[in-house]
């Protein structure tokens, strides 16, 4: 989806949660996990400073992720929906793949290759699994070195993708880093284990909204 259609998207998904509930400002975070809607990490430093959503959304900026600032549609943005879609809204949220109910382990997370994130958990990856496949004195045996080798390989492989789920990021990924962090708890690998874990729930956190400490 490109920035204009999401930005679109985003304004009919906020003209129609201000009407179906009793509140006029959302997190950001609020709108994108209710309505199934990912935001593409590489839209960050230019999402706020577009024309069409400065002018059909009121943001009130604060320090923090993209998911933490809060939104109301301006007048403007209200004429524009009522103007474009009439009593379309639904089927307009629907056709573009917006939908509400869904749960939150089956959103999609944008992997922007190209990202500082994406490298830190990359290379971070790749260093765990050479450091547990390479290092004699770990505390394990050689089934368990085993099954961390195996679970950090499929690690590797679903950070290839272009997109996964809530779900696969935490199960396939963060688990298995996890897991290899408290094998390697008294080395200094551990640290990179750690700048893993963060830097994973930092990408879900501002593209989607969803905390991974609560799925």
């Amino acid at each position: 989806m490109k920035l204009s259609t999401f930005i679109e998207v985003f304004v009919v998904a906020l003209y129609n949660e201000t009407l179906t509930s009793n509140k006029t400002q959302f997190q950001i975070g609020e709108i994108l996990e209710k309505y199934n809607l990912t935001f593409n990490p590489a839209w960050r430093d230019t999402f706020f400073a577009d024309y069409t959503f400065s002018n059909l959304v009121n943001v009130r900026r604060h320090l923090g992720p993209i998911s933490e600032q809060r939104a109301a549609l301006s007048p403007d943005g209200f004429r524009w929906v009522e103007d474009e879609l009439s009593e379309n809204v639904v089927a307009f949220l629907e056709q573009h793949g917006a939908s509400i109910g869904v749960p939150a382990s089956d959103r999609l997370v944008s992997l922007d290759h190209n990202s500082q994130e994406y490298y830190v958990v990359k290379d971070g990856l790749a260093e765990l699994y050479e450091t547990i496949r390479a290092t004699n004195d770990l505390p394990i045996d050689g089934m368990e070195r085993s099954r961390l080798l195996s679970s950090l390989k499929s690690a590797k492989a679903l950070w290839e993708a272009g997109q996964l789920k809530v779900i696969q990021v935490k199960v396939g990924i963060l688990m298995a880093v996890e897991d290899a962090q408290v094998t390697l708890a008294a080395t200094t690998k551990a640290t990179v284990a750690a700048l893993i874990v963060d830097a994973l729930k930092s990408l879900v956190k501002n593209i989607t909204g969803i905390d991974l400490d609560n799925i």
